[in-house]
């Protein structure tokens, strides 16, 4: 990726094996955040119905990063309507 001013930008960073770790934040900012971001995809998202998601992403108890276990996806579902 190149800056305004044409440079090469280049982004590094070493990740924990475990998976990346993230600072606590209110719940209710994060999820209204992404019930925003994520409301057209509601149809979509694997094992919740629209109104399921939309409760579950308001609280930011559902996470496109972590299982329901708390560990990091590292084979992620692709939703066929996707």
């Amino acid at each position: 990726m190149d800056d305004l001013d044409g440079t090469k930008l280049r982004i590094k960073t070493d990740l924990d094996p475990q998976g990346p770790k993230f600072l606590e934040k209110d719940a209710a900012v994060v999820g209204a955040v992404k019930l925003f971001a994520f409301q057209a995809y509601l149809d979509n998202i694997h094992n919740y119905s629209r109104e399921e998601a939309a409760a579950a992403l308001a609280v930011n108890r559902l996470s496109f990063l972590f299982n329901d276990e708390g560990e990091f996806i590292k084979n992620p579902y692709t939703s066929p309507g996707l």
